[in-house]
């Protein structure tokens, strides 16, 4: 009995000692500096800002990264801004890309997304008894420019109804 008890000691304790085995075939290889950066950074840091929905922010990442050269009707040559459109469940985004594949311009259209925060915040404090009924996020980029940038909100009280813009310009 001494043997096997001695016998499942060692064993155990062999099998513990090649577990901590330094871990060979494992390299560092050092990288250079890598920069990453998006053709259309000039969009995304235009369109976005803490008043942009998170589901809106996630479209407009997909639309700055998308490559136009790997669509069938992408034409090098072609003058004519290239239209994509871009859809999600809560909206989309039609956007024109010249031929090197950046974005001339966007419309943004999205319908019943969670705001941000800090409008949901202000919203609450302002409109004391009110609840949102339906909301609008509109987003229309031209040249490096926000051209609008609204919220359109339905409120309801139960029996009265409300809309209030609101311009997120500002």
């Amino acid at each position: 009995m001494k043997t096997l008890i001695f016998g499942l000691l060692v064993i155990g304790f062999t099998s513990l000692g090649f577990s901590q085995d330094k871990n060979e075939g494992i390299s560092v290889i050092q990288l250079d500096d890598v920069e990453i950066s998006s053709l259309n950074y000039h969009y995304l840091r235009t369109v976005q800002d803490e008043s942009t929905p998170n589901a809106v922010k996630q479209i407009q990442l997909v639309a700055a990264n998308y490559d136009i050269t790997s669509n069938p009707r992408y034409d090098k040559k072609a003058i004519k801004p290239f239209e994509v459109v871009f859809r999600s469940k809560k909206g989309k985004i039609i956007a024109y890309y010249d031929n090197k594949g950046e974005i001339l311009s966007s419309d943004e259209n999205f319908k019943n997304v969670l705001l941000p925060l800090v409008i949901r915040k202000k919203l609450i404090v302002e409109n004391i008894g009110w609840e949102m009924k339906s909301n609008q996020y509109l987003c229309s980029y031209y040249d490096d420019k926000v051209v609008t940038k609204m919220l359109k909100i339905g409120l309801t009280d139960g029996k009265h109804t409300k809309k209030l813009r609101i311009d997120l310009n500002q």
